[in-house]
């Protein structure tokens, strides 16, 4: 009777070919890949930021950050009355991040105009930027931005550098406020947020979301769990278990149904 009542229920199942479980598989797959794609913040990745796209979107602010210091750079080039900056020269040479800071290195070019004494050197300066210490003005869509040496005994011109004697004066040269004060759009600005919190583990701002989604998806239904990305919310926890069971499930299902249709072969 309990038999009877059973495959009166889901008597289907036995005509469903391996095949169409497979298919049944794949869209689950997907279908949980897309809920946690629209879900993103419900997730921790804490090696985000070792991925390609991490590195990638590095190097596209860095040419962002490089457009912003040459063009504040040209406000002011003078450092003392024979020394200048090269803003063509200036170059954001890579970025990293530091809780709500981001540290810089910003190599420049500094050029001495005496004609009796003419020398050129590169130096490349760290630089700390609190990302939260801001202005924002909403009609021009544009962000000012400070920063300050990452290490506050940074000097231009180090003890050592070789100089003349009438040059000690350059011990004491500071560069001019134009390179610790820079103007982005707010789109650039957005991106320098979205990196540093994709470095805390919350990467769903920076591109191929859908792509780590999918290793998500494919990790949960196959029970395997590298746990490189982990769900924080009861909602994100929900989907996952649902996921998990439902592979259990189907895998169940299509090893039943290949068993079944090698009986009848043979």
């Amino acid at each position: 009777m309990k038999d009877f009542f059973f495959w009166g229920m889901f008597g289907w199942l036995k005509r469903v070919t391996p095949w169409s479980y497979v298919f049944f598989y794949v869209i689950a797959v997907l279908i949980f890949a897309w809920i946690f794609f629209l879900i993103p913040e419900d997730f921790y990745h804490p090696y985000a930021k070792y991925e390609k796209p991490m590195f990638q979107e590095a190097a596209l602010l860095c040419d962002r950050l490089t457009v912003a210091f040459r063009a504040s750079a040209r406000k002011e080039v003078v450092i003392s009355k024979l020394l200048v900056i090269d803003p063509s020269e200036l170059e954001v040479t890579g970025i990293k991040p530091d809780g709500n800071d981001l540290i810089m290195h910003l190599r420049l070019k500094v050029i001495n105009t005496d004609k009796h004494n003419h020398w050129e050197m590169i130096q490349t300066i760290p630089l700390r930027m609190d990302t939260k210490s801001h202005i924002w003005m909403p009609e021009d869509r544009i962000v000012t931005m400070f920063s300050e040496h990452e290490k506050h005994d940074w000097k231009l011109f180090p003890v050592g550098f070789p100089m003349k004697n009438d040059d000690v004066e350059l011990l004491r040269a500071e560069l001019p406020r134009s390179l610790y004060v820079i103007t982005v759009t707010e789109n650039d600005y957005k991106h320098i947020r979205s990196f540093l919190m994709a470095n805390t583990g919350f990467p769903h701002e920076i591109p191929r979301g859908f792509w780590r989604m999918l290793h998500l998806s494919l990790t949960t239904i196959t029970t395997l769990g590298y746990g490189d990305i982990v769900p924080l919310t009861d909602r994100a926890r929900l989907f996952t278990g649902i996921e998990a069971t439902t592979g259990v499930i189907l895998l169940g299902l299509l090893i039943s149904s290949m068993v079944s249709d090698r009986k009848k072969v043979e």
